[in-house]
């Protein structure tokens, strides 16, 4: 665990590539071929070269030229870190669990030490070490959970909770309380049907927009959630759309070049930018700040605010294939984890991936958390027993 946390927390290249990253690819080829001729494997492995390929592709049909852009070294990266973690844990829960626990403590060192983050910032912890510590977390605990114990759990989803809260993290502590809620409400089934267990999310989701609605309008949550109600109007998709518009914008530009996008240092014209501008302002966004923010960034008119839609705009068709499949993965595993209530690392993290896959930035770190949660998910899927664990 030590060994993976180091190699996790040391860059190679700033901001794009860890030394977890390199050591996988001069790993790679001593991986067994038993795990290599896994059709799960292979399946992620196929999408991402594709996606890398296709990446490369696209900056040379835009004008850029082959680049190691960060897109592209995601893809190559997290090619090689799917089939190493999932050789290292062979199969064991517990060995599983202490490889997610050292690169969730390596991307906590590497935000102290490398980006120098203070760990008395709000802003360190929402933007920084909220998911890896509650990764960390999670991985220890569910050792306790796998032997039928469900008090360290509870207590670690406690506190995610309130470090979100007192972090301004709303969507971790939202995550958290969803995560404890699905694990420890009786069902009268002991497991229950998949589409039984997606109808009782949806209801559970529904039931947690229309609280969240009512306390922002209430002020109970706050000034920030209040003054969002009052712009945006009280209804869950005008919220979604006018706080997350990228998505949405990104979408846009995908749908203006879909075969090859438009490489990873989009030049978006002003047709382009002002097409996104409409097409937001249709699905009911009615934010008059977004010229002020989306033309001072590093690539001026696009957003870059979405894992998968981003992928989508730079690199075109050869992206959706892994995103596709990444999405399943995590719902497949998610649910899994649901129906018999085997893992609260796997149903909050899925659920993080998810929302991170359409509403995040893809970062310079973000193949690193990507990877390590497809081999927990692979894994998962392959050994890992379900279990029922007992009340303490």
């Amino acid at each position: 665990m030590a060994v993976i946390a180091v190699l996790t927390a040391a860059p190679v290249i700033s901001g794009k590539l860890q030394a977890l990253g390199v050591a996988c690819v001069l790993l790679l080829p001593f991986v067994p071929r038993a795990v290599l001729r896994d059709r799960l494997v292979q399946l992620l492995c196929l999408t991402l070269a594709l996606w890398g390929a296709g990446q490369l592709v696209s900056d040379e049909w835009n004008g850029l030229g082959p680049r190691l852009s960060r897109h592209f070294i995601s893809a190559m990266a997290m090619l090689c870190i799917v089939p190493v973690l999932v050789f290292l844990a062979r199969g064991d829960f517990r060995r599983m669990r202490a490889v997610i626990a050292g690169v969730a403590a390596g991307l906590v060192l590497e935000t102290l030490l490398v980006e120098h983050a203070s760990i008395t910032s709000t802003i360190s912890w929402k933007f920084g070490l909220n998911s890896p510590v509650a990764i960390f977390v999670l991985a220890l605990t569910d050792l306790a959970w796998h032997r039928g114990r469900r008090l360290p759990s509870v207590v670690a989803l406690v506190f995610i909770c309130l470090v979100g809260v007192a972090t301004d993290h709303r969507h971790l502590a939202g995550v958290a309380l969803l995560t404890a809620i699905v694990l420890l409400v009786r069902n009268r089934q002991r497991h229950p049907r998949t589409i039984s267990v997606l109808a009782g999310l949806t209801l559970l989701l529904a039931a947690l927009s229309g609280a969240f609605i009512q306390g922002s309008e209430a002020g109970v949550l706050g000034e920030r959630s209040g003054g969002q109600i009052a712009k945006f109007g009280g209804t869950p998709q005008s919220i979604f759309v006018n706080v997350r518009p990228e998505p949405f914008q990104e979408f846009y530009l995908f749908t203006q070049r879909p075969t090859l996008g438009w490489g990873s240092l989009p030049r978006v014209d002003s047709a382009a930018y002002l097409g996104s501008k409409e097409f937001l302002r249709q699905l009911g966004v009615v934010r008059q700040d977004l010229d002020d923010i989306w033309l001072h960034l590093d690539v001026p008119g696009v957003s870059s605010h979405s894992q998968a839609m981003d992928s989508l705009a730079r690199g075109g068709l050869s992206a959706a294939p892994f995103w596709l499949l990444l999405l399943g993965l995590a719902m497949l595993v998610g649910t899994q984890a649901i129906r018999f209530r085997s893992s609260p690392l796997v149903v909050l993290w899925t659920i993080l991936v998810l929302w991170d896959a359409i509403c995040s930035p893809l970062s310079g770190l973000s193949h690193i958390e990507l990877g390590a949660y497809m081999a927990l998910a692979v894994t998962s899927l392959r050994h890992a027993p379900p279990t029922v664990p007992r009340v303490d």
